[in-house]
């Protein structure tokens, strides 16, 4: 018996000093040769953590900032030139802006095409009936009432079993 709860007061203070929401993340080595999780920071220790870490988040904000502005706006090209003939007979060298820009006219036009086709067909699903049969609400207005209907029935059974009521009387 003594020896049961002398382990269960070891594990309770094993607990108390070894948190396990950082053991999720960090290696057991880690969170044990840290004194961070062990002692909390002095409250004069704050304002630098506070700093630090503002540094380091504009540090790494600047370089994703970097990256994916290198996405967006990589450098230009070198310009290649396309001879094309047209319709005269002639020919006329493109520069690959034109034919970027050649692209996105066909592009376009495809689009329009199919917005053309789609704006013909009768419309097969507009979503939910709204008049005749609405659907009950999903999310918050669900919720409440389930929590509505739940106490109802609750209340109605907690009042049912304090009462007795003339049935009662009519067993004796």
């Amino acid at each position: 018996m003594r020896n049961t709860h002398t382990s269960f007061a070891l594990l309770a203070l094993l607990a108390l000093f070894a948190p396990v929401s950082a053991s999720a993340y960090l290696l057991p080595e880690e969170v044990l040769l840290n004194d961070d999780f062990y002692v909390p920071p002095a409250a004069r220790d704050t304002r630098e953590r506070v700093d630090q870490q503002s540094e380091l988040s504009a540090i790494r904000r600047q370089q994703e900032q970097d990256a994916a502005f290198a996405l967006q706006h990589p450098a230009a090209p070198e310009e290649e030139n396309t001879v094309v003939e047209t319709e005269e007979g002639t020919s006329r060298t493109l520069t690959e802006g034109d034919l970027e820009l050649l692209r996105t006219i066909r592009l376009l036009e495809r689009v329009d095409a199919r917005q053309e086709v789609l704006s013909l067909l009768p419309q097969l699903h507009a979503g939910a009936p709204v008049m005749p049969n609405p659907l009950a609400p999903s999310g918050p207005g669900g919720v409440l009432a389930v929590m509505t209907m739940l106490g109802a029935v609750g209340w109605t059974l907690k009042r049912a079993g304090r009462k007795t009521g003339w049935t009662a009387r009519m067993t004796r």
